[in-house]
């Protein structure tokens, strides 16, 4: 989690967090007060990895503007399944998830939603809707525009706008079948509800 005078961002894996994260420390004198790996219990990975180990338990300031963002289910498989792909020491072995992981995005895909079927992307933005402001990656450089104007922060747009992408990958395979993503979207409901319309 990132903490300025005037608001605090929380950081949820691949929804654009590390591009929000070096905009706002460019920009803003921040904070760092996220836990590393290793000071991280294992039973506690994925609290770490979704945020939540800091959010509770780094001082709350009812005063600061919270936000965080989200991305399409679709799309958060995808890039997680590429980073992973992309990675020579494969899936961390503590994370919800790497049990479900396969070769194939199809059926990575398939495991993760038969282990999650009321949706594990459901479960985990869960997790911040206390927060003030929800932004979206594919709107990521006006929605956080957006959320540091809200928080009354002193910053340059400009440089959020025209800054080149930061943390993409470069793997391009995988292919999600209409059977695997009728069955992601059906678990993930409640996520296209709350974010999302049938346009993307």
């Amino acid at each position: 989690m990132l903490q300025t005078a005037k608001s605090e961002f929380y950081y949820i894996p691949r929804t654009g967090s590390v591009f929000c994260s070096e905009m706002i420390q460019a920009n803003i004198k921040a904070v760092d007060i996220t836990e590393t790996p290793g000071q991280v219990k294992d039973e506690d990975y994925d609290k770490y990895l979704f945020g939540l180990f800091n959010r509770h338990t780094a001082p709350k300031d009812s005063k600061l503007l919270s936000f965080c963002f989200v991305r399409h289910p679709i799309g958060w498989y995808e890039s997680f399944w590429r980073a992973v792909k992309g990675r020579t020491r494969g899936v961390d072995k503590r994370f919800t998830l790497a049990d479900c992981w396969s070769e194939s995005f199809d059926e990575f895909v398939s495991n993760s939603v038969d282990k999650f079927p009321n949706g594990f992307l459901t479960q985990m933005y869960g997790y911040f809707m206390g927060v003030d402001f929800v932004g979206r990656q594919e709107n990521l450089r006006e929605d956080l525009i957006k959320a540091l104007t809200l928080a009354g922060e002193d910053f340059d747009a400009d440089m959020i706008r025209t800054h080149p992408a930061i943390n993409t990958e470069k793997y391009n395979e995988g292919e999600l079948s209409d059977k695997i993503t009728d069955k992601l979207l059906k678990s993930e409901e409640w996520v296209i509800k709350m974010f999302y319309d049938s346009s993307i």
